[in-house]
């Protein structure tokens, strides 16, 4: 069963990529305070578009004070025109 269901994406005009914060900076999903109630402050970041999602949710992490790692070998870019780089 699921402990939590975090939704992202469905304001039409806000993109979204991390799991922790809209793209607008304001709008949090409610990951962080999540994982903060349970005393987590480490984070794996796994996942597709290496170059978007996941570097956005490792960004948004590390900015609001979690250790983070990226599981690159657990990733894929999706390398839109050098998006990777």
């Amino acid at each position: 069963t699921a402990q939590l269901i975090i939704r992202k994406g469905f304001h039409s005009h806000i993109d979204s990529y991390s799991a922790f914060m809209e793209a607008d900076h304001k709008t949090t999903t409610g990951l962080a305070g999540y994982l903060r109630e349970r005393q987590i402050d480490t984070v794996y970041i796994v996942g597709i578009a290496t170059d978007f999602c996941v570097a956005w949710t490792a960004m948004d992490a590390a900015r609001l004070g979690f250790k983070t790692f990226v599981i690159s070998d657990a990733t894929k870019a999706i390398d839109l025109h050098g998006s990777l780089q």
